[in-house]
């Protein structure tokens, strides 16, 4: 009888730690993030665009990635879209030396 009780109150103490576990806010829920990069349909964005899915999912947050392909008139353009989304954070591949220093000025401001 003594080892039946306490098998039930251990499997309910496992039990109700689980489920407390399993329904915890994971730390960035809620949250947006982009990236916006010049970078394409290669290997090495695939691995990165791979990493930020994983990450996103696992810290319950939502991430949207920009390849722009090479294409920086369309990298601006797709890093000022990213801005007037205001979302709570943008990674930036900076690609060109002075192209930048504007929108991102104005981003900060």
């Amino acid at each position: 009888m003594r080892r039946n009780l306490f098998m039930v109150l251990f499997v309910s103490v496992v039990l109700v730690g689980t489920l407390a576990f399993a329904q915890e806010k994971k730390p960035a829920e809620g949250m947006y993030f982009r990236l916006v990069t010049h970078g394409g349909d290669d290997p090495f964005w695939a691995v990165v665009q791979k990493g930020a899915m994983d990450a996103a999912k696992e810290l319950g947050c939502k991430v949207d990635i920009d390849l722009c392909g090479g294409d920086l008139t369309l990298q601006l353009k797709r890093f000022e879209e990213a801005v007037a989304m205001k979302p709570n954070g943008i990674a930036l591949v900076i690609n060109d030396d002075t192209a930048w220093d504007e929108p991102v000025k104005r981003a900060l401001e």
